[in-house]
């Protein structure tokens, strides 16, 4: 498998987790049922460890992104972007994780 295949395969993993945010959210707001406290839990459990273990902190962040900024152009105009999308999703998932019964990144190892 190439690098490139690799990374769209984390991202599919990546944006399955953010569609349980969305539709979790989506219910909730219409107040059309509830949404089990564990399966969030375990959704965000899950996106926590797989962004931090493999794709941001471990690929995209270190290597991708200065690489992106070096080369210039337009794709070095989003790297803020998605380094800012990536704190967002960080602190979403602290949101779930404290709401939910788990942990929060304070109470996590540095880097989280």
């Amino acid at each position: 498998m190439t690098a490139n295949e690799d990374l769209m395969r984390e991202h599919g993993v990546l944006r399955r987790a953010l569609l349980v945010y969305f539709l979790s959210a989506k219910k909730l707001r219409s107040g059309q049922g509830e949404i089990p406290p564990d399966a969030l839990n375990k959704t965000a459990r899950l996106f926590r460890s797989f962004r931090r273990g493999l794709h941001e902190r471990a690929l995209e962040e270190p290597f991708i992104f200065p690489a992106v900024k070096r080369a210039g152009g337009q794709g070095a105009e989003y790297v803020d972007v998605l380094l800012a999308q990536h704190q967002r999703g960080r602190e979403v998932t602290d949101y779930i994780l404290a709401t939910t019964g788990g942990r929060s990144s304070a109470d996590q190892l540095p880097n989280n």
